[in-house]
């Protein structure tokens, strides 16, 4: 009598383990989409507190705010914001959107006294249709939408600026 496998039995095996494979090959290539998903979302909203981080911290100083600067008129503005500093100088804080392929770059173009502006690069992967700001007087409303990817996020910021004292 001969001992080992029969063909049916080694064809049943072959089959058991393509099956096998092929669900292996399907959740690693799940497990890999997602974490690819997940990695742009966080990057998404990593880039919209960035912004927030900048502007609220420049917006809760501001005194006066413009949100159509004519000193910007090249480039597209999103807000000017404009304080009087403990030293009497006065400090302005220019954020505009600029050119990044499809998106847009948000820079912040930081001034005191009329100087030439330090230029900072605040945020990536701006959504230029669905970023904004209002000024109702009272408080400042930002609006501020990042995509990586096919990921997106968005966050309304709101900020009540000091007043103006004179």
């Amino acid at each position: 009598m001969q001992k080992g496998f029969t063909l049916v039995e080694l064809l049943v095996v072959v089959a058991i383990s393509a099956v096998i494979t092929m669900a292996a090959g399907t959740v690693i290539i799940r497990i890999y989409s997602e974490s690819e998903r997940s990695s742009e979302r966080l990057t998404a909203s990593q880039q919209v507190q960035n912004a927030g981080f900048w502007l609220k911290g420049d917006a809760s100083e501001a005194q006066a705010i413009m949100l159509d600067d004519p000193e910007t008129i090249t480039i597209t503005e999103l807000v000017t914001l404009v304080w009087y500093g403990w030293d009497n100088k006065i400090y302005r804080a220019a954020y505009t959107l600029e050119n990044s392929g499809g998106l847009k770059k948000l820079m912040r173009r930081y001034s005191i006294d009329g100087g030439s502006p330090q230029v900072t690069f605040v945020a990536d992967s701006i959504v230029e249709a669905s970023t904004s700001a209002g000024w109702d007087g009272y408080i400042l409303t930002l609006n501020i939408t990042a995509q990586v990817g096919d990921q997106d996020a968005a966050r309304i910021y709101q900020v009540k600026p000091r007043p103006l004292i004179i």
